[in-house]
């Protein structure tokens, strides 16, 4: 079953609610992958260039599979292990390919959230956040950053982002089959996974 089309995203007004806000939280899902790595990376510019917010990227587990570590090394992606961070620290708190109280996260059962920006289907929790866009329809939540990205022109990248790039991606397996929700795979043995040290 494909889904069906997401409702328009008012971006304008998500930004507009985080006025005055100063410190951003964004947590990937554990054991991050490419699509919650580029995620996370994506809303970092997003909310430094767009509202001047410092903005940190935490994950808990490691990042284990050979390409996630080469995309975070040649990247240089600010990721912090979210046993260093101090969420009292943080006005504002995000999430990213995933979302509140799924067991995949290691953002803490009933802790306020302000952003959730996901692909799978909408869970209980993250109806809190003031900022919720989550589009089933998508196969990527990289591709939902990158529509911001995309709406915004230049979100301080230096060149402006072409207004053709970003595509919407189905989000079907081989031959029309639905994936599962959630369904993020778990780090294959590795003999260097980064980990928070």
């Amino acid at each position: 079953m494909v889904e069906p089309p997401s409702p328009p995203f008012d971006l304008e007004r998500a930004l507009a609610r985080l006025a005055g806000r100063r410190s951003l939280l964004i947590y990937t899902h554990d054991n991050p992958d490419p699509d919650s790595l580029a995620a996370a990376m994506g809303l970092q510019r997003l909310a430094e260039h767009e509202l001047g917010l410092v903005a940190t990227l935490t994950y808990g587990g490691i990042v284990g599979r050979a390409q996630n570590r080469a995309m975070v090394e040649n990247l240089k992606m600010p990721l912090t292990p979210v046993e260093r961070i101090d969420l009292g620290q943080f006005d504002t708190i995000a999430v990213v390919d995933s979302q509140p109280e799924t067991g995949n996260n290691s953002l803490p059962a009933g802790h306020r959230i302000d952003i959730v920006v996901d692909h799978h289907p909408p869970r209980p929790g993250s109806a809190r956040a003031a900022w919720c866009d989550i589009r089933p329809d998508l196969g990527a939540t990289s591709t939902i950053v990158f529509e911001y990205l995309r709406q915004r022109g230049d979100a301080g990248s230096g060149a402006r982002i072409h207004r053709g790039g970003a595509a919407r991606v189905p989000r079907a397996g081989a031959a029309g089959r639905p994936q599962p929700a959630l369904s993020h795979d778990p780090p294959q043995g590795s003999a260097r996974p980064l980990r928070g040290a």
